[in-house]
């Protein structure tokens, strides 16, 4: 679309042809969010919050525990460590993804002429 759009094949306007990154950035902030904002929790802070040893809760809870935090043995663990570089790395794919989808926005205001704003 885009090569058609520069060989004046097409009219349609710029927003429309940066459609599908539009898809993309909105698929990757919907992957990367839950994993941004996850919690982690040790296994002594569960056994504190909810007065009883780990090896007695119910399957249930721990299917709710799973689903609401990550659970490590201890802040120590290589688990944490893991958990805790999958949750940056989410935050950082967040952050790039907002600065592409800013400047795509400055880039199609500018490309498709609406307004006319000069950037210099």
């Amino acid at each position: 679309l885009v090569a058609m759009k520069l060989d004046l094949i097409v009219s349609i306007p710029w927003s429309i042809i940066f459609f599908p990154l539009y898809i993309w950035e909105a698929t990757t902030l919907y992957k990367k969010w839950p994993l941004a904002r996850m919690r982690i929790v040790t296994v002594e802070d569960l056994e504190q919050a909810l007065g009883k040893p780990f090896t007695q809760f119910t399957q249930p809870e721990k299917d709710l525990i799973g689903k609401r935090y990550n659970v490590v043995p201890h802040l120590n663990s290589p688990e944490f460590e893991a958990a805790q570089k999958l949750k940056v790395r989410a935050r950082h794919d967040i952050i790039k993804s907002l600065f592409r989808v800013v400047f795509v926005i400055v880039l199609l205001i500018q490309l498709d002429g609406r307004f006319d704003w000069n950037w210099w």
